[in-house]
């Protein structure tokens, strides 16, 4: 299993220690990785539902809460990957209770991201009164340019148990001098991801799978980046 070094690690050093980190951890967060995508997946019971039910909100009923019950397990896989990197063991169990622990904090702080991005999204569409393709390539970089500053929040509340808008400005800090790092590797590992889960959409057993494997590698990325800006440069 690979572990931190004591100094920032450079671009391709990052993006090794996340495939490492990756390759060694991918069977033993299998359980907890089965159980964030049924949670993901929940969802699409409830756009069935709401055709037979169409006022009834029944999908953003459903969304709601399989997001609120993804964040303990995607809680527990965060410390877990930390715990590793650090050289530390704990155990399935007490992963878990630190996900419940720092449900609150990571519940805060998923609203207060989604109510921010939603606000960026607002004001890049307000250009579409100019052009409505403007509209959406403003909003479109705003979230790229916004993003790289929000890795760290989930890392830095479940692992350094901060409160939301200590965690998000704390990240915001560690990205600010390392944007474009930051943003590489957030590339490559997209470039990967991204099209994986998109040819498999459309079968029910392969899209589960490739979630499956493709979400630790995703949380690898969160965890590392987070961990290295930590470290003294």
């Amino acid at each position: 299993m690979f572990t931190l070094p004591k100094n920032q690690m450079t671009f391709m050093e990052t993006l090794i220690a996340i495939f490492l980190c990756w390759k060694s951890l991918i069977l033993p967060l299998l359980p907890l990785s089965i159980l964030c995508v049924f949670l993901t997946a929940l969802p699409a019971f409830g756009i069935k539902l709401s055709y037979l039910a169409p006022r009834s909100h029944v999908f953003f009923i459903v969304y709601a809460i399989s997001y609120a019950l993804y964040l303990i397990p995607s809680g527990a896989i965060i410390m877990l990957i930390s715990s590793a990197l650090h050289g530390k063991k704990i155990d399935l169990v007490e992963a878990l209770r630190i996900g419940v622990s720092r449900f609150p904090k990571m519940l805060m702080t998923g609203i207060i991201l989604i109510v921010a991005m939603y606000i960026l999204v607002r004001f890049g569409l307000l250009f579409s009164h100019i052009s409505y393709y403007l509209g959406i390539i403003i909003a479109f970089l705003l979230i790229v340019a916004t993003s790289p500053f929000l890795i760290p929040a989930s890392p830095l509340v479940v692992i350094d148990n901060k409160w939301p808008f200590d965690a998000i400005t704390s990240g915001v800090r560690l990205v600010k001098t390392n944007w474009l790092r930051v943003f590489g590797i957030m590339a490559v590992i997209s470039v990967i991801t991204i099209p994986l889960n998109v040819f498999t959409a459309h079968f029910m057993a392969a899209a589960f799978i490739v979630s499956v494997l493709t979400l630790p590698l995703t949380l690898s990325m969160t965890v590392v980046i987070t961990e290295n800006l930590k470290l003294k440069p």
